[in-house]
């Protein structure tokens, strides 16, 4: 009995967006060295022991995904406690639903907060299409890096579609007619 009291229950999955901005003291670090961010930002959320643990390559508690890098901006993300991570599957919006913590690290200071639904599902969205795009042979950290007009190419993408449901095939048609209802007809 004393056991089962002394155990403490498993802590629920989170997905952590870092955004460093160009001026914060972690520019460099987010593209060259981004465990230093990482570590930083786990420290940040209250998470002490996992950035001593010093490794990130964990789903079941801490996994760096990746990162994005931007001219003006890097996020970076990464799960914690989400053992339940699925390399096979995580490029399906399904099963990409994990509450998001977004930490902002720039000049002046740090601000960490829930993220709101919005950017909660935009980052989970993301998080899919990005594995998705990898293709099978890349595993985390994916990195994408857009600075300075660069286009990224992912010539083996897992699929031609990045939806898995109903759902997504009806979204991926609402885009479409968007698309055609933009495009205009010349006469």
């Amino acid at each position: 009995m004393e056991e089962a009291a002394a155990e403490t229950p498993p802590k629920p999955p989170r997905r952590i967006l870092v955004v460093v901005g160009c001026n914060s003291d972690l520019w460099r670090a987010a593209w060259r060295r981004p465990e230093e961010v990482v570590a930083h930002a786990l420290r940040l959320i209250g998470e002490d022991e996992l950035a001593e643990r010093g490794r990130y390559d964990d789903p079941a508690t801490c996994l760096y995904l990746g990162s994005e890098r931007f001219d003006r901006r890097a996020n970076l993300v990464f799960d914690i406690y989400h053992a339940a991570y699925d390399f096979d599957t995580a490029h399906l919006p399904s099963r990409n639903h994990l509450p998001v913590t977004r930490v902002r690290l720039g000049r002046r200071g740090h601000r960490v907060k829930a993220a709101d639904p919005a950017l909660a599902a935009r980052v989970n969205r993301e998080v899919a299409n990005v594995h998705n795009l990898s293709g099978w042979w890349r595993r985390p950290p994916l990195v994408v890096n857009y600075a300075m007009g660069n286009v990224p190419v992912f010539p083996h993408p897992r699929s031609s579609t990045p939806r898995d449901s109903q759902e997504g095939r009806e979204e991926a048609a609402v885009q479409i007619r968007e698309v055609r209802r933009d495009i205009p007809i010349v006469d």
